[in-house]
């Protein structure tokens, strides 16, 4: 049956708006499936800085059904709410066993088994994951957590299975990687060894090549979250931590003088700081190992260094110019103290001409012939630090006793000065009393101007101060920066002892226990039993009362002695009986560095108690507190030869181990 053309064109429209409708429901599903497949670990890239992300995750049962249309469908912009929904997806939950497909699933996977200290079983998750889902940050993590439990084998086998999978250490990774063996190079008991080493110097070189691929491939711009220098610091750590100077200072030479590869001020900081430090270095083929000829040769190692910093501070690009603060400055001072006097000399120029601060003496002045500094830095512009005051008062405190008075004024106007007063520290008061002990001992020392008090009256002076700024509050007095130690008390009382000053010395006592001086009455006792003293605590709490060591009745004896009062010496063997010999001459010790410090100064109280005995013997008294006496020489004389062997066994230890630390330190140079 024939059909009329309508009829034709009918049946014609029809067949093209079916086969229209398969063909829309056959892109349907493949988009279905598509995000099926992506459902796991999608990766969203922004196209564009205000467009939607592309492949935007849809939650389950509420996909958007098609509409038919032929254009192609946009997505919906990429909210909070979007990106809470993905960071908590079942693939990147704890309990989820299957590894995740994203780098950001399997970090938080490994986290909390990495708390429990399951290090294995983290990496063995990481091993089984996708390689899409792993990334340099991912395997970061591993090594540093490696090194963190000092399995260096373990950190090495994940270093290499990193770059097996194709990942390329970045800069921040090649810098964990030197941090982790920096922190055992300082803190392990065990040394690196030489194949570590070159295992290290290996990854240096390869740190390298990254480097002059980035200055091919025109990185030169400066990116402020980037420090491409950082594992600079790392590694110079590692060669200073092995004796490697020479090679640390080679590889700052070979450094770009300006852009962003060229030093920073914590790459400076970290080999001055080094270089202070050393204890050995090579003339030649020898091995120098004098502490002035060392000394010597790093201050003058300092001082060049100081001229590259300061050359620094003119780089052509402002971006990178350095600006001297006070950390860099500081360790400057530091390893410049350690030099000649001429060095030291050089440091207080340095205060003077960066520090905000004014010391009182006018022969601290920068002569007229110095050279003019290259920074831009103004006069004083770095304003003064704790860690700043307490340099410049040892500094003062070590320079000769032409300086001795100007350490004495200095500290005089930080007590008046409130802005300073704020930021000190009990520390820079203590070489104000080393002055003062040096002021006793030296004539040719000048007396600060202004005063006609002894030098330990001036010390006494100091303490006084420093109680009555700590104690303003008495339940939070310990705690106060100013807050006086045990070494602060020894400090005043070996300065009473240099002048003969018997009442600053009883003085300095009650202070430091709340005890006071006629509490102790001389009496020979046939047994062991303590008088039952009680403190006073009217400006004092009991937690705040500092009882005397060895070397605090040390001074104390010496002191009586060197008055020659018979009755002032039998009150300090009044107070050796109210605290008991276990006190003063203890069995044991809390470390084997408090052992060899307190040796010596318990062999003097020993040897200053035996004499005084000895004297008081020659009194009258009865047979039974004749005995008593004598029965406590006899122990006094066993305790001498006791501290005695262990001095000579000390002496004897300590060469060796300084002999094999050397040897161990100086192998690598």
């Amino acid at each position: 049956m024939l059909r009329s053309g309508s009829q034709i064109s009918q049946r014609i429209s029809q067949a093209l708006r079916l086969e229209a409708q398969l063909a829309r429901q056959a892109h349907g599903a493949a988009t279905k499936l598509g995000n099926a497949d992506k459902k796991a670990g999608a990766s969203f890239t922004m196209k564009q800085k205000g467009k939607p992300y592309a492949d935007k995750p849809v939650a389950k049962g509420k996909e958007k059904k098609s509409t038919g249309d032929s254009g192609s469908q946009q997505s919906a912009p990429f909210t909070a709410r979007t990106r809470y929904a993905l960071k908590n997806r079942p693939d990147v939950t704890e309990n989820h066993e299957l590894p995740s497909r994203r780098p950001f699933g399997v970090i938080q996977q490994i986290k909390p088994l990495l708390k429990e200290g399951k290090l294995p079983d983290a990496i063995e998750m990481v091993k089984k994951s996708p390689l899409s889902s792993q990334n340099v940050v991912v395997w970061a993590i591993l090594i540093q957590r490696a090194l963190d439990e000092n399995k260096r084998e373990l950190a090495w086998s994940l270093w290499n299975d990193m770059k097996k999978r194709g990942f390329s250490p970045s800069i921040r990774t090649y810098a964990a990687f030197f941090s982790g063996f920096a922190l055992l190079a300082k803190s392990s008991k065990e040394v690196l060894t030489v194949k570590q080493l070159q295992r290290l110097a290996s990854v240096w070189e390869q740190y390298e090549e990254h480097i002059a691929e980035l200055k091919s491939a025109g990185h030169n711009s400066h990116d402020p979250t980037v420090s491409y220098v950082s594992p600079y610091n790392t590694y110079f750590s590692i060669l200073a931590a092995t004796g490697q100077h020479e090679r640390m200072l080679d590889l700052l030479s070979e450094m770009d003088k300006d852009g962003p590869f060229a030093p920073d001020f914590r790459v400076y900081t970290t080999v001055v700081a080094a270089i202070s430090k050393r204890e050995v270095v090579s003339n030649g083929n020898k091995l120098v190992k004098d502490p002035d000829v060392v000394q010597a040769e790093n201050a003058s190692v300092i001082k060049a260094l100081w001229n590259d910093m300061e050359d620094a501070t003119t780089r052509k690009n402002p971006k990178y110019r350095l600006q001297i603060d006070s950390f860099a400055l500081a360790s400057v001072l530091r390893g410049l103290m350690k030099g000649g006097s001429e060095d030291r000399v050089m440091a207080l120029q340095l205060v003077q001409q960066y520090v905000n601060l004014d010391i009182p003496d006018g022969n601290l002045q920068l002569p007229k012939d110095s050279k003019p500094t290259k920074t831009p830095t103004a006069k004083g512009e770095i304003q003064p630090t704790r860690y700043l005051l307490e340099i410049t008062m040892e500094l003062l405190s070590t320079m000769g006793p032409t300086y001795l008075s100007s350490c004495l004024n200095f500290a005089q106007k930080i007590q008046s000065t409130p802005e300073l007063r704020d930021i000190a520290d009990r520390r820079a008061f203590e070489y104000a009393l080393d002055a003062c002990v040096h002021l006793a001992s030296n004539e040719q020392a000048v007396s600060p101007i202004g005063t006609d008090m002894t030098p330990s009256q001036q010390a006494l002076s100091i303490l006084k101060w420093l109680v009555s700024e700590s104690f303003k509050d008495p339940d939070s007095a310990s705690t106060h920066p100013l807050y006086p130690q045990r070494d602060t008390y020894n400090r005043v009382l070996l300065a009473a002892w240099r002048c003969k000053d018997l009442e600053a010395a009883f003085e300095t006592f009650e202070i430091m226990t709340g005890f006071t001086r006629q509490q102790f009455q001389f009496s020979i006792r046939t047994k062991a039993e303590e008088p039952g003293l009680e403190r006073i605590t009217s400006t004092k709490s009991k937690k705040n009362i500092v009882d005397p060591d060895a070397q605090s009745l040390g001074y104390l004896f010496r002191t009586a002695r060197a008055v020659g009062k018979r009755g002032a010496e039998k009150t300090m063997y009044s107070i050796f009986e109210h605290y008991g010999g276990n006190h003063f001459f203890p069995s044991r010790y809390s470390s084997p560095s408090e052992k060899h410090r307190s040796t010596y100064y318990e062999y003097v109280l020993a040897d200053t108690m035996q004499e005084t005995l000895m004297e008081i013997l020659s009194e009258p008294m009865t047979k039974n507190q004749r005995e008593v006496l004598r029965s406590a020489l006899e122990k006094l004389k066993g305790i001498k030869q006791n501290l005695k062997r262990h001095a000579d066994t000390m002496e004897r230890d300590v060469s060796l181990s300084r002999a094999k630390h050397l040897g161990t330190r100086t192998r690598h140079v």
